[in-house]
């Protein structure tokens, strides 16, 4: 057993379920073996030759006997999937089972690799240790380990083989296909437009479908049915209506609105019909209602359950903490409640890792194992895995701190302790006055730290010493938090990369194209227009702003008949700003987007959109239909942008609007020039620098959009909206830990993963809340129409299950008072509820880290006058860091401010009077912190007061790399504008004019320059494929100018087919193929029925690559060649021989035809990459070097059934020569 009890992700081989035996070859296999039990030590350490023996937790979970139920509680890096894996093995090495009877579950196929790969590779060394050669010639175990197949997959995998393989039971069509988010929403959407007649509600199109896919997956998760929803509803507005009626007055305005909610959901809930019976006639379905029907089947129908356990006798359950109740009832149902006492199953879990309530996990799943899974009448034993192998000795000191107070007198798992020799770590906590102050001290920290490393990474590379690579993450509460980190790190020279979703259509290069292509489709998206107008392109002064929305206004008037010749003049000498929204504005998207600017920049411009309640006439109107724009009053310059923007929109509107989707992005990239900016971006170190990567990841989601029937702009741009408005991210599939960058992702993203040096910013009160914080909306579905009734969830707390989700009981209701009461009641259990998930979600966050942790809160964020307090968490960590009685080594407060919430007038009431609550003690102000406040305050809310509105908004601008250097040239220019010398002024202005036109006229120049020459120069980005790397090597020409502006190539059905068959391989190998909750479709689904595909599949199917088991299928990789961080996935790689770094062969599918010459050498040179990156990854993982001769590789051509062993491939040295890697 490895002494660090790694957790790596790795890409392996997981199965599907095998063919039964018969109950005589299972009852053989599960007796007691002739030569005693084997130990886990001794298996450990002598047949398994691992270094170090199973600590006394984890031998205790590893021979617990081979029947009955288990629940075990591990820890954070408690080595729970080395633990699950060694179990396997113990019970298979003893006789107890075979492997074909072990089914593992867990929920990412990455987790289900690690797990299977650890099982069969275990299996394996165990099979060629010398173990066999004791075992008496008809001893079972010969055979098991001969044959090695345990079945390892996801959730969401093995509910697809139940309905496969039983939906007739139903009756459902077992072949129904999985979509994709983006493929469902585009589905409902058309589901709408058909009947539209039909809609009777004033939501718009984007809430309608998210009402119906809410509540479509609340009902999944929690085994509703339609019945039962209209009837509790029903019942509910019954209640309110006898309650009006009883008291014979009208009801308070809060209870009128807990009732039209649930009127809404009434009437909408015939929705939900229609979309299931489209989704039905389109032969597909969601993973939700696929793992209803499983949990059905297996409750409905006994022989399922009976089957399954036929196939299974030892069953694994991962992550248990985080199924759902659908989930709960399928596992219960085919292996629980008593029915078998010759089952083994066992559950891991960990109460403080239960984040994941929003996906429709229920946590108190892991509380009910014990009485779902009874052995022999008695509830499941209970076993705990405390000790980490992951974290500093400090930060678990930490952890256990908020663990504690969480979990409080229910605590169901001891606390954490550090592995044998565990550093103490490197700590900072952190509280500011403003954000601006914490993440400008977050980002120099990492700054330094990246700093440092490549400063011993030079060293290294001089001495020949090995160094740990660079491993950072910023873990935030909201994608939104990201941007402003990441524009602070582009701005320092740190790599730094979006992960998981995070904000790719608020990068401003992404942002202008996307307001681009929403002002083209919707000429009323003002917002879209603002964005274009006031940025850096046209910068349209926020004077020219007020006159273009009086000219909307105008139109508006004309439209509706109603003109003042007289208007527009008045409007040019108008210097009014609105004093606020009105109440039209409340729930207007514009206000949305725009209510993040500070104040009075924020009033200016909702001054300039014409009010959403009327407006009919947008701003794109406005600049189409403003010939005299001088004469009204608007500059020269802002006469010239309005024309030229309206120019553009006309071309793209007339031209391009029709094209193909990609065609149409990079007509608008190419229209604004956006790509010639962003390749010729200052950067202080263009190594660092990712170019163009995010313009070709929101290319490559408009390009799988674009596959989607139905899809245009009109739906892409309502798909983006979507998503964005969700904080849903864009990023498709599973978060993999890289190394050298920092990785920025939402803390729920992080689960599963580890970094070396971690920061969990924004740790204030409103984004990691406790049950008593302040201004938190928790309404559920009291107040949202698309959430199901409490009463219906399969958690719901009941006299049998105390301690589940709170119920909004009104049934004893009798006057208007009550229901008000009866919902402020459940609102506060609620927040209680939620509030134990935000603070196990603090807690994921500080316990990803290897050596360093940095946690940080500010007390004000930008435009905001409200001072938030710091999270009770970061409170907790702060006093015991600065706990003088038992220091905590490695751990230090940066800085403190006593800024925070002013208390009500109703708290500080309560406090006097001796009623302060727990919390109060942690986080109530003293009156020096009061005064304090209260000074602060007021002396911010002065200098607020007394800035004028910069235009255009600075940030996030203020943070672009070059920032602080124009800066400098502007508050230059400003001095010598107020000095009151016109002609310094004049001469000022004229000198940063022809600076701009200088540097206008540089870009223009360069990029005329790049359509002509016929040597197309464009800065590399650091990260590359093997591919991209060949095809450079290749065609240098057409590798630039395909990078320089790319074109999505026409699919071919060529390549639609090769996607599919290695997607069938990965099957094949009994790897999962699933689509995660937020990707997109793939290319495979044109091809399922493809003639040629089902040749390939059998031809392969008749070689010898398909009776081999590979150690790696699809493996992604990450590793530095040249000064270049190449990344991608490698086919297959197989295994020979028992020494660990030797007898390795990296294979690539081929479907094509085999090349020669020339064409091949290069094609080789793809190879020489796996064959590198593979003998790296070994490397790392063994902590040996491994020589890059020990991996050989090979082609397998298909058609012909033909592999190609490449020998004399290039070394490091060489390949980075032959790839010109030392001249980019």
């Amino acid at each position: 057993m490895s002494q660090s009890q790694s957790t790596r992700e790795e890409n392996t081989s997981n199965a599907h379920p095998a063919t039964p035996h018969n109950a005589q070859q299972r009852k053989a296999a599960m007796q007691k073996p002739a030569g005693g039990i084997i130990s886990p030590e001794e298996l450990a350490i002598r047949w398994l030759k691992q270094p170090y023996p199973p600590t006394p937790q984890q031998s205790a979970v590893i021979s617990a006997p081979p029947q009955g139920s288990y629940i075990v509680v591990a820890g954070a890096g408690a080595g729970k999937t080395e633990t699950m894996a060694a179990r396997v093995v113990w019970l298979v090495a003893n006789g107890f089972v075979l492997p074909e009877h072990v089914l593992g579950l867990t929920f990412t196929r990455k987790a289900a690799n690690e797990l299977g790969q650890r099982i069969r590779g275990r299996l394996e060394t165990l099979a060629r240790s010398g173990f066999r050669d004791q075992l008496q010639a008809d001893d079972p175990r010969h055979e098991a380990l001969r044959n090695i197949s345990p079945a390892v997959s996801t959730y969401d995998s093995y509910a697809g083989n139940i309905v496969g393989e039983y939906g007739l039971l139903a009756p459902v069509e077992p072949s129904g296909r999985i979509i994709s988010d983006a493929e469902k929403w585009m589905i409902t959407r058309q589901l709408l437009i058909d009947h539209d007649r039909e809609l009777t509600t004033s939501r718009s199109m984007n809430r309608m479908i998210e009402f119906i896919h809410t509540l479509s997956e609340e009902m999944d998760n929690h085994l509703a049915d339609l019945k039962d929803v209209r009837g509790e509803t029903e019942a509910l507005i019954d209640t309110f209506q006898q309650v009006e009626h009883g008291v014979g007055k009208p009801l308070s305005l809060k209870a009128y609105e807990l009732r039209d909610a649930n009127q809404e959901r009434l009437d909408l809930l015939p929705w939900i019909p229609k979309y299931w019976e489209r989704l039905k006639e389109l032969d597909v379905r969601t993973f939700g209602q696929q793992m209803t029907l499983a949990a059905k089947l297996a409750s409905e129908h006994p022989i399922v359950g009976q089957s399954q356990r036929e196939r299974f006798r030892v069953v694994m359950l991962d992550e248990y903490q985080d199924t759902s109740h659908a989930q709960r009832v399928l596992l219960r149902s085919l292996f629980g409640d008593g029915q078998d006492d010759e089952l083994a199953v066992t559950a891991v879990g960990d109460p403080m890792q239960a984040i994941y309530g929003f996906r429709g996990a229920t946590s108190s799943n892991l509380g009910n194992f014990e009485a779902d899974f009874p052995f022999r009448g008695q509830p499941a034993q209970k076993l705990e895995l405390t000790t980490s192998w992951r974290n500093p000795a400090s930060v678990l000191d930490l952890a256990n701190v908020v663990s504690s107070r969480t979990l409080g007198n229910n605590r169901t798992v001891s606390e954490l302790k550090p592995r044998e020799g565990a550093d103490d770590g490197d700590i900072q906590v952190a509280f500011f006055d403003e954000e601006d102050q914490e993440l400008e001290w977050l980002t120099d920290q990492l700054q330094q730290r990246w700093e440092s490393f490549k400063k011993r990474k030079e060293a290294a590379a001089v001495s020949g010493e090995k160094i740990d690579p660079f491993s950072a993450a910023v873990l935030v509460r909201k994608n939104k938090e990201a941007l402003p980190i990441f524009e602070l790190l582009r701005a320092k020279g740190v790599p730094v990369e979006l992960t998981g979703g995070a904000g790719l259509l608020d990068i401003p290069e992404v942002a202008d194209v996307y307001a681009t292509l929403r002002a083209l489709v919707d000429p009323e998206d003002d917002p879209a227009m603002l964005r274009l107008l006031t940025g850096p392109r046209f910068n349209l002064a926020a004077r020219d702003l007020q006159i273009l929305a009086r000219r909307a206004q105008q139109l508006q008037r004309r439209a509706k008949g109603d003109t003042d010749p007289g208007e527009m003049n008045q409007a040019a000498d108008s210097t009014a700003t609105s004093t606020g929204a009105e109440d039209p504005w409340i729930h207007n998207p514009a206000y949305e987007e725009l209510k993040s600017l500070e104040s009075p920049l924020r009033e200016q411009l909702l001054d300039a959109i014409p009010n959403p309640a009327d407006a009919t006439v947008g701003l794109a109107d406005a600049i189409a239909d403003f010939a005299d724009a001088e004469e009204q009053g608007m500059s020269p310059q802002g006469t010239r942008a309005i024309a030229e923007l309206s120019r553009e929109l006309g071309h793209l509107r007339r031209n391009c609007l029709t094209k193909p989707l990609p065609d149409l992005i990079a007509d608008i990239e190419d229209m604004i020039g956006i790509r010639t900016e962003v390749l010729t971006r200052w950067h202080r170190n263009p190594d660092d620098s990712i170019g163009t990567s995010h313009l070709d990841k929101f290319a490559e989601i408009v390009q799988d959009f674009s596959r989607l029937v139905g899809s245009n702009a009109s739906a892409l741009v309502d798909y983006l909206r979507a998503a964005h408005e969700h904080d849903a991210g864009l990023e498709p599939g599973e978060v993999e830990a890289k190394t050298d960058t920092v990785q920025i992702l939402t803390v729920h993203r992080s689960k599963g993963l580890e970094w070396d040096i971690v920061a969990v910013p924004y740790a204030h009160r409103k984004n990691f809340y406790d049950a008593e914080a302040p201004g938190i909306t928790i309404d559920r579905w009291i107040s949202k129409a698309e959430l199901l009734p409490s009463s219906l969830r399969g958690d719901a707390e009941t006299e049998g299950e105390p301690g589940g989700y709170p119920i909004y009981d009104i049934s004893h209701a009798e006057k208007s008072v009550d229901l008000t009461n009866a919902a402020e009641a459940f609102r506060a259990q609620l927040l209680a509820t939620e509030a134990q998930e935000s603070e196990r979600l603090f807690y994921v966050g500080i316990t990803r880290t290897e050596r360093v942790l940095l946690v940080s809160g500010a007390a004000y964020r930008p435009g905001n006058d409200t001072a938030l307090d710091p999270s009770l968490n970061l409170v907790l960590l702060k006093n015991r860091i600065t706990d003088a009685r038992a220091p905590l080594p490695g751990a230090s407060v940066h800085t403190w401010s006593d800024l925070g919430r002013t208390p009500s007038k109703k708290d500080a009431a309560r406090v006097e009077k001796g009623k302060a609550t727990e919390i109060d003690h942690y986080l109530y102000p003293t009156a020096e912190q009061l005064t304090a406040r209260e000074d602060y305050a007021a002396t911010r809310h002065t200098s607020a007061a007394e800035e004028q509105a910069s235009w255009p908004q600075p940030a996030p601008l203020a943070s672009r790399p070059g920032a602080a250097e124009g800066a400098s040239m502007v508050v230059d220019a400003l001095g010598a504008a107020t000095t009151g010398d016109p002609a310094s002024q004049s001469t000022a202005n004229q000198d940063m004019l022809t600076r701009q036109w200088d540097e206008e006229t540089r870009l223009l120049i360069q990029e005329h320059q790049q359509r002509t020459l016929t040597a197309v120069e464009v800065p590399l980005d650091p990260m590359l494929t093997a591919t991209q790397a060949v095809a450079m090597n290749q065609d240098p020409e057409q590798f630039a100018r395909r990078r320089r502006r790319p074109i999505p190539m026409q699919p071919q059905p060529y390549a639609k087919r090769g996607t599919a068959f290695h997607n069938w391989v990965e099957q094949h190998y009994n790897q999962a193929m699933l689509f995660d909750e937020d990707e997109m479709p793939g290319a495979s689904d044109a091809t399922l029925q493809d003639p040629q595909l089902e040749e390939l599949k059998n031809k392969f199917l008749g070689s010898e690559w398909a009776q081999r088991t590979p150690e790696s299928v699809e493996g992604s990789y990450l590793v530095n060649i040249g000064g270049f961080v190449f990344n991608g996935r490698m086919d297959a790689v197989f295994h020979e021989g028992d020494d660990p770094a030797a007898g390795w062969l990296v294979v690539d599918w081929k479907t094509g035809q085999m090349p020669t010459g020339r064409d091949m050498r290069n094609a080789e040179l793809q190879l020489a990459a796996y064959r590198l990156a593979w003998a790296k990854i070994l490397s790392r993982q063994l902590g040996v070097e491994v020589p890059v001769d020990n991996v050989r590789t090979a082609f397998f051509y298909v058609r012909t059934q033909h592999t190609h062993y490449v020998q004399d491939l290039p070394n490091e040295e060489e390949l980075i020569a032959r790839l010109g890697l030392d001249k980019s």
